[in-house]
């Protein structure tokens, strides 16, 4: 038999930043716990508003199946004394409930042992969630935790009730001194408490005004947003973010529609959303692409001329806020705001802002050399300028506006009359800021937002910043993920030691680039699987090679392509097999054709000195498919070698120069990568 389950945390306000990932945590844990206890079930439904996270899960069987268990007992030498029972395995099969006509004797590494299969009886599920519901509970993630009653159990809020429904029984569940029902309650303003069970959990709370369904309440937001920015003639301005940060702030969503002062649609574009979304988290309504003077607001109540002019006289006053901001900071020229910088700590160990743009520029013109991007006079006057904005009075004093940095510091550049490329690296010179965000447009920009990572990574081990597990003060997982979104999405070969060993040593600091590098290594491991490739293909590249971070890219894609075939997956084996004999070899001499003694030393040595100068051509021009290709014709050398060649024979002489030649044959591979780690 199957029965309906529901589960309902009743909680005071859940942050919106908090919902999502938490109730996401509450599903999987549960599943967790079905799969463990071969619980079948059906569809399972989340819900989650501020104040709840529920699950519905259809079809729920009432009992984990039977099963048995194999129980390992004594020894079978202390077990049996000349064919009879001992005293130890009658004690063991008195233990476990049989008799000893029912163990047997199986070997094991450790020697022959006597077992026995026991038939463990399934547990009731209603049982299963009692007893495991309130460590999941503990268990499920947030950022912060409270405690508010006596027996310490720590939620993000404090739990005020509890619905545990297994078919038409309360499961007897207690958490937080709060006791398990049937009664949910409803809008904390609009509602009232309600009976539910599994089937009819959604409709009654929709009827006291909760919509738990988090899609359905988005659905209904960007329909009546829809709606009302066409009564205007436009259309809602697109931010899925905010639109998931509003629907979890809202049970029972409504939207108004509010007007503003068109004369704040002088203002930059970016100022004005950011007015409405910073605090208000209201959105934004444009026409052809230009913003009108409207808003949409997400409320949790039914909507009225009163809420709609409050909300009108919010507004106004952060565009007010901003409007100054504004015409203060565009009174001072930005040449002369660099000065200012001098004043700002950048990082306790790395000195000031003045002192970071100094070695931004350093980097950026070395980096201009390097690579032949952008205009130098360009990149010296847009990395001048590029941390100004952090000392006006939008960033620095207008907290709603910190995330315009950047961009804001473009606008009051292009209004000061500078050329649009130089404006363009203020702004342009912090993307991507997220991996997967748009990159860099502009050469110069290019140049400037790769050294920006690098001053950053390298200031990091400076001081001793590092990563530590989950912990990154200064971000730097981050600036190396959005380094290879740049060098990849605009395919540029950048030597990683050449450019860090310049950047460490405008700190004074040149002995951390093994430390440094070996972090971006790191990093370009984890960056590649996260996109999809195979740990073993990665690591057959970047073990060996990641200075160039693109022309690794390259030869794992190679790698890749080639993946599969018959002959490569042989290939594979025979390259591990090398690895096993060259495992723990220290350094190799040169190979001496005169010590040859088999006629399949002379042909692979041969072959290999054939293979090379092709090799080396195709790995020049970046041909990595054709290096494979060149590897592969090596392979029937190889096997006929290992035929027919003891490499580890007794003559020392021999042994080394086999062994040498083994290790001459590999040093071609890892032109490309060792095979050796690729699992076939």
């Amino acid at each position: 038999m199957a029965r309906g389950l529901l589960i309902e945390i009743g909680t005071e306000e859940i942050p919106a930043t908090y919902l999502k990932e938490a109730a996401e945590g509450f599903k999987n844990s549960m599943l967790s716990l079905f799969r463990e206890r071969n619980l079948s079930h059906g569809e399972v439904k989340l819900y989650f508003t501020p104040r709840r996270i529920a699950l519905g899960v259809e079809e729920l069987e009432e009992r984990e199946p039977d099963r048995k268990e194999e129980v390992k007992g004594p020894p079978e030498k202390i077990a049996y004394k000349d064919g009879e029972p001992t005293q130890a395995l009658l004690g063991f099969c008195k233990s476990q409930g049989v008799s000893p006509e029912e163990v047997y004797v199986k070997e094991t590494e450790k020697g022959r042992f006597v077992f026995v299969k026991k038939k463990i009886e399934g547990e009731p599920a209603g049982e299963i969630i009692r007893k495991n519901l309130p460590s999941i509970l503990r268990s499920i993630p947030f950022p912060k935790r409270m405690r508010w009653e006596t027996s310490g159990f720590e939620f993000a809020r404090p739990i005020r009730w509890l619905v545990v429904i297994f078919g038409e029984e309360v499961i007897p569940v207690e958490v937080a001194g709060v006791k398990a029902g049937n009664k949910s309650r409803g809008h904390r303003f609009l509602g009232k408490e309600v009976e539910v069970t599994p089937e009819n959990y959604e409709k009654m709370l929709e009827q006291e005004r909760v919509i738990p369904d988090f899609e359905k309440r988005k659905k209904i937001i960007l329909e009546e947003m829809k709606r009302l920015a066409e009564e205007e003639g436009g259309r809602v301005r697109e931010d899925e973010e905010l639109l998931n940060e509003v629907a979890c702030m809202v049970e029972y969503p409504k939207v108004i529609k509010g007007r503003f002062d068109g004369e704040f649609l002088s203002l930059p574009s970016d100022v004005v959303i950011t007015a409405m979304k910073a605090h208000q988290r209201y959105f934004a309504v444009e026409r052809n692409g230009e913003l009108l003077p409207v808003f949409l607001a997400v409320i949790d109540t039914e909507p009225s001329e009163e809420i709609v002019k409050g909300n009108e006289r919010v507004l106004k006053a952060r565009l007010e806020d901003a409007r100054f901001y504004w015409e203060e900071d565009l009174r001072i020229p930005l040449k002369e705001r660099i000065k200012e910088l001098s004043g700002v700590v950048w990082q306790e160990g790395l000195g000031t802002l003045e002192d970071r743009v100094k070695r931004l520029e350093k980097i950026s013109l070395r980096l201009h050399d390097i690579l032949g991007m952008g205009k130098r006079e360009v990149i010296e006057e847009g990395v001048m300028l590029c941390k100004v904005d952090l000392v006006s009075s939008m960033i620095r004093d207008g907290k709603e506006f910190t995330s315009l940095e950047g961009l804001i510091g473009a606008e009051y550049a292009k209004n000061q009359g500078y050329p649009p490329d130089v404006a363009r690296i203020i702004y342009e010179h912090y993307l991507p800021r997220f991996s997967g965000d748009k990159l860099p447009e502009s050469p110069e920009s290019v140049v400037v937002a790769i050294a920006e990572r690098l001053e950053l990574i390298a200031g990091a081990f400076v001081v001793d910043a590092v990563p530590t597990g989950s912990k990154d003060p200064l971000g730097i997982r981050r600036a190396a993920n959005t380094l290879y979104d740049i060098l990849f999405g605009k395919e540029i070969h950048l030597s990683l030691e050449e450019i860090f060993k310049f950047t460490l040593s405008l700190f004074g600091k040149e002995e951390l680039l093994p430390s440094v590098l070996s972090f971006m290594q790191q990093r370009l491991e984890r960056y590649l699987e996260e996109r999809g490739i195979r740990y073993d293909v990665v690591d057959a590249v970047v073990s060996v090679y990641y200075d160039d971070p693109v022309e690794a890219k390259k030869k794992v894609d190679a790698l890749r392509e080639m993946m599969g075939t018959p002959d490569f997956t042989e290939l594979i084996i025979g390259q591990k097999r090398v690895a096993n004999i060259l495992k723990g070899v220290g350094e190799r001499g040169e190979v001496k054709p005169e010590l040859f003694k088999e006629e399949m030393e002379r042909v692979l040595y041969e072959r290999a000195r054939e293979c090379e100068p092709e090799l080396l051509n195709a790995v020049k021009a970046h041909d990595y498919k054709r290096a494979l290709e060149i590897l592969l014709s090596l392979k029937p050398h190889i096997d006929k070698f290992f035929d027919d060649v003891l490499v580890m024979c007794e003559d020392e002489g021999l042994r080394e120069n086999r062994l040498n030649l083994l290790h001459y044959v590999r040093s071609l591979f890892l032109k490309v990568g060792d095979l050796s780690k690729v699992v076939e």
